[in-house]
């Protein structure tokens, strides 16, 4: 056990900016700042590329439970109130008061899937694989109309429960991702919505509810093209990339690495999805019979951000002033060497491992009556503690000011002792306060849901994602590059 008292540093809570003409605009919550002021593209003047208006929702689902997502979806139109002041959820106000849209279910976008049609997928000697099928093809009906649609949502019923995973020996089956797998090459946005997930009756205050209509009403304004927030401070001319590596199902030589990048700008705002297939990884440590972490050889990494950089370039007419590139294994030196070589002229070049599985626990100590105390409270979030010249740890989650409106301490996962991420530099400049702010901005800016914050940047999140997904594609010639098709 440690004690540091004058070594850490704190990292002010990033804002968020929800109106591209009135600085004033910003909050740290991005419900807040939804609830006040609408979405940030809603205020780009002649901006003509939100989504349409209305939202055009098409619906996969057993037949006798059609009416029950139809009800939900419908829900997101009304207003609902809480019973009392929550230290972060707000009033639900209405998807068209929000976001300015409104929602719409046309009966010709409902594709029904019959009993029987799950008594034999349960029948067959893969159920999974069946299932999956079955939706498939309603998928491939609805994609004959995809100039009529914006999104697809499939209601994933109880009776489902069955084809969603299967493990066995040498053999995993996730549904979620084969169907990713399908829907983005054939450019469906899609929507999965559990049975299980729908709010419960009488919920206490209609906290249930509302949490769940707010991270709904967020999901669909984004996948259909909505831009909801902004990063506030914006880091000028910057490249976030991040990587992940996924294995393909199978063994033996001919088994890919792919390799799956996500770059987003100096807002925070996603640009490009990168998929690159390795032919020849190299790899890291045998774990008992199996390799683990495989990683690109100069050659490949070179290739790879090539690409990135003429992406870049080609999207804002000039060169990034700084690239920061996030993984969560270490970059070997035949990585570095490729994309320092790739991205000649960028003179600022941060590679950085971001470990969210780290042994360190700290916890808050207080002074009271003269005495060193441990606080009621964890550790705040933004504390950072050196350990090196080259590493540190970062809290990413933590003690939050300024987010309940009685003033009361907000931590948004309530009982548990925060760990921080370990950050390992490989090369770099930035003080270190600059590289944790930038990560923690990031843990701000995944919009597929409306929590104050995420543990891991969404660079992370979003490429280790996506790589889980494209690990199920048989070609990679039609995968499109907006991240809305993955989340």
């Amino acid at each position: 056990m440690a004690h540091y008292r004058s070594n850490y540093i704190l990292i002010p809570e990033p804002e968020l900016s929800f109106s591209s003409v009135e600085p004033s605009y910003k909050s740290i919550s991005p419900l807040e700042g939804l609830q006040n002021w609408g979405p940030y593209d809603a205020s780009i003047p002649g901006f003509i590329q939100r989504p349409s208006n209305p939202i055009r929702i098409a619906i996969i689902s057993v037949s006798h439970k059609v009416n029950l997502i139809q009800r939900y979806v419908q829900m997101l139109l009304s207003e609902v109130k809480l019973g009392q002041i929550h230290e972060y959820l707000r009033d639900y106000k209405g998807f068209k008061q929000i976001y300015g849209l409104n929602l719409d279910i046309p009966e010709n976008l409902i594709e029904r899937i019959g009993t029987n049609e799950i008594k034999q997928c349960t029948n067959a000697e893969n159920p999974e694989l069946a299932f999956l099928e079955v939706v498939k093809r309603k998928l491939k009906l609805l994609g004959d109309k995809r100039e009529q649609l914006d999104l697809i949502v499939l209601f994933v019923s109880r009776e489902m429960k069955d084809f969603l995973e299967v493990r066995g020996e040498n053999y995993y089956f996730n549904f979620h991702d084969h169907l990713k797998a399908y829907s983005a090459p054939s450019n469906l946005k899609l929507q999965l919505i559990k049975e299980e997930h729908l709010p419960k009756i009488g919920n206490d205050n209609n906290k249930d509810t509302i949490r769940k209509l707010w991270w709904l009403s967020s999901a669909i304004y984004t996948k259909t093209g909505g831009i909801p927030c902004k990063l506030a401070d914006r880091a000028e001319r910057a490249a976030f990339i991040g990587l992940a590596y996924g294995i393909k199902p199978g063994s033996g030589a001919n088994r890919i690495v792919l390799g799956s990048s996500h770059v987003f700008d100096e807002r925070g705002e996603g640009i490009r999805f990168h998929l690159f297939p390795i032919e020849n990884p190299l790899w890291g440590k045998i774990i008992g019979n199996k390799r683990k972490n495989p990683y690109m050889n100069a050659e490949d990494a070179r290739r790879l951000f090539t690409i990135i950089r003429q992406d870049y370039q080609t999207i804002n007419s000039e060169l990034p002033s700084k690239i920061v590139v996030h993984k969560s294994t270490p970059f070997k030196k035949e990585e570095i060497e490729g994309i320092v070589e790739a991205l000649e002229g960028i003179n600022n070049i941060e590679l950085l491992t971001i470990q969210q599985e780290s042994l360190y626990r700290t916890i808050q100590g207080e002074v009271k009556d003269r005495k060193q105390k441990v606080s009621n409270f964890p550790v705040k979030r933004g504390t950072v503690l050196p350990l090196d010249k080259y590493s540190f740890l970062l809290w990413t989650s933590g003690d939050l000011d300024g987010v309940d409106p009685r003033g009361w301490h907000f931590y948004q996962e309530k009982r548990s002792i925060p760990a921080p991420l370990l950050i390992t530099r490989y090369l770099g400049k930035d003080p270190m306060e600059t590289v944790s702010m930038d990560i923690l901005k990031l843990t701000k800016m995944n919009w597929n849901n409306l929590q104050i914050y995420n543990k891991l940047p969404v660079t992370i999140e979003f490429a280790h994602s996506i790589s889980d997904i494209v690990k199920q594609l048989e070609s990679y010639s039609h995968v499109p590059k907006d991240f809305r098709y993955y989340i």
